[in-house]
């Protein structure tokens, strides 16, 4: 919710007293809830809220009510990136107590975090924590902090970061006979009370691949964890993304190539004996170390026909892989150092064979590549590249050399799912001061370029940032097109 964060005691101060518009907007934006008079009365003609009720002649409502409804809205519409259409359909026939709709939420979440994955436990914890959220009980154990002696340790939630706690705090382990047990938060605190690093897990649902839960860092070293969820974020998302496809173009052949089941079967590659073998040549090994490490995995597809004799080999080969700056991590360092042209060929090298098969590789620098590489990366033959890294303030940078028929592959090294885009410009645009000013502009262009989305994405964020705020309008002047607060 963008960056306000709820003091645990306010959330909901009070239980069946009636409150106006006025009191409504001023602690909704204390809560982290941009919310102004006008925006209440357009979700009310816009069938978002209820109707209110009356007090003589003014408009009020039940204060722990109205709050849980603007918090579950607020949060659907910047985690789950849901319209404010899909909010009314969503809400449509629901009581407003914190109860009913953090069923709600939980259930919204659980198809946003793949819920096909999940366990009833899950779901029934997933229900309770919205509840203990919405009713102001709910202390997310990552938020815990050191103070000076006398200071009040005041519990703290920022709304916003709910799933990303949830992932944090919750986890799954292996069972002894090498399946998969979901932990929750409070059997995971009980587990290991003294070990906060461990609260830092890699997802709430299981692995596809057998990878290790990051432990905490030796004392003395840098954290280094942050690299290898990039890392482990990246390689989740693509190999949710492939499931999607129906068929693959094939270059070499130029024709299509059907998508087969037996296909989708993942080849995980891990070079887990390398980083062990660089750790003991810095004599830094140590195990808990070189569980939080990224190890430059990847994760393959290959895509076969039929050939001679009935025997098949691939004839597309789509590989998602990763660079991380090991050796530097492993000394304690920060690392800044981009990675350039040596590093890619290597990656290339390592990665694209057979060299008879069409090669489509996407690699993540958790780090950056070198200026100007990920804008013109270099042609191979019969190899198509995507080059991935974080953009700074959110998202990703991507540049590709795929041929024209591939382009829609691109989308398989994405880690950021569209919704995410959206919900991420809504933040940029609603906290931007330049918009909240009479007369204050954007132009366009500029954002989607600083941003790094498509205009639709740009233009869904714009669709729910001026359904809450009807004073900003879309407008052109002098061939620009601007986003305009009005000064009246």
């Amino acid at each position: 919710m963008g960056s306000g964060v709820i003091r645990i005691d306010e959330l909901i101060p009070g239980q069946g007293e009636l409150v106006d518009y006025a009191w409504i907007a001023d602690h909704a934006s204390r809560l982290g809830v941009p919310m102004t008079v006008r925006n209440l009365r357009f979700y009310v003609s816009e069938g978002v809220l209820p109707p209110p009720q009356k007090a003589g002649k003014t408009p009020v409502y039940p204060k722990d009510e109205i709050l849980s409804y603007l918090i579950a809205i607020h949060f659907m519409k910047t985690r789950l990136g849901r319209s404010l259409a899909e909010i009314r359909r969503i809400l449509a026939g629901q009581q407003g107590d914190p109860a009913t709709l953090a069923q709600r939420c939980a259930r919204l979440v659980e198809e946003a975090v793949h819920t096909q994955s999940l366990q009833p436990v899950e779901r029934e914890w997933l229900v309770g924590a919205f509840f203990r959220t919405l009713t102001g009980e709910l202390e997310l154990y990552p938020r815990r902090r050191r103070h000076e002696p006398g200071e009040r340790a005041a519990s703290e939630v920022e709304i916003d970061e709910m799933i990303d706690d949830l992932r944090r705090v919750a986890r799954w382990e292996r069972t002894p006979r090498g399946g998969w047990s979901w932990i929750s938060p409070e059997e995971a605190l009980r587990g290991e009370p003294n070990d906060e690093g461990a609260l830092m897990s890699s997802a709430i649902e299981p692995p596809r691949s057998a990878r290790v839960t990051p432990l905490s860092s030796p004392t003395g070293t840098l954290r280094v964890s942050p690299f290898r969820r990039l890392e482990e974020k990246y390689l989740d998302r693509f190999e949710r993304s492939i499931a999607t496809l129906s068929r693959v173009f094939d270059p070499l052949e130029n024709r299509y190539h059907s998508v087969r089941e037996h296909a989708l079967d993942p080849e995980i590659l891990d070079p887990y004996q390398k980083v062990v073998s660089t750790l003991k040549a810095l004599g830094r090994y140590d195990r808990s170390l070189l569980e939080e490490l990224p190890h430059d995995r990847a994760t393959r597809y290959s895509f076969p026909c039929a050939g001679l004799l009935g025997r098949k080999k691939p004839k597309v080969i789509i590989t998602a892989a990763c660079r991380s700056p090991i050796e530097a991590l492993a000394r304690g360092e920060s690392p800044s150092a981009p990675f350039g042209r040596d590093d890619l060929d290597e990656v290339i090298a390592e990665h694209c064979r057979p060299t008879s098969a069409f090669h489509v590789l996407g690699i993540l620098a958790t780090t950056s590549w070198e200026p100007g590489l990920i804008e013109r990366p270099p042609r191979h033959e019969r190899v198509g590249l995507v080059l991935i890294q974080p953009r700074p303030g959110g998202g990703w940078k991507i540049g590709d050399t795929l041929p024209k028929r591939l382009s829609e592959l691109r989308s398989l090294f994405d880690p950021e799912q569209e919704s995410e885009k959206v919900s991420r410009v809504y933040a940029r645009l609603t906290e931007d001061p330049e918009l909240r000013i009479p007369g204050g502009h954007l132009e366009v262009e500029p954002l989607i370029e600083s941003l790094g989305v498509s205009r639709e994405v740009l233009g869904k964020a714009l669709d729910q940032v001026r359904a809450d705020d009807p004073r900003l309008q879309l407008t052109r002047v002098a061939g620009k097109e601007i986003l305009k607060r009005d000064r009246y």
